[in-house]
């Protein structure tokens, strides 16, 4: 018989191989810094506010940002605000007590940080 221990340490090691398996998809939907369109993929709507919390654990972020092009795909950006955004890509966040340069800045790159 299972006690509730073994049940919540059983649910930690799905939630794992769960969180495993989305990080991989990522990687191969993300495949560097070059920027890729991730609506030619089928993609229509991102959740990349709560992927990013996700994605963090694993020292990585999903950047985006808006082009003049049709290729939308609807993003959520931060708590409560959505935009359309035509380019994604992956970087490895920086190290802990490290800051980006001035000209590496979010809005140098034209992108919006999460």
């Amino acid at each position: 018989m299972l006690t509730l221990q073994d049940e919540l340490q059983d649910a930690r090691a799905e939630r794992d191989r769960a969180e495993g398996v989305l990080v991989s998809l990522i990687r191969q939907l993300l495949p560097g810094a070059r920027p890729v369109y991730l609506h030619s993929a089928g993609i229509r709507e991102l959740d990349r506010w709560t992927l990013n919390e996700m994605l963090a654990r694993h020292g990585l972020r999903v950047w985006s940002k808006a082009t003049h092009l049709e290729r939308l795909v609807k993003v959520h950006i931060d708590g409560e605000h959505w935009a359309g955004h035509t380019h994604f890509w992956l970087e490895p966040l920086p190290a802990a007590g490290v800051a980006e340069a001035d000209g590496d800045s979010d809005q140098a790159k034209g992108r919006d940080a999460v």
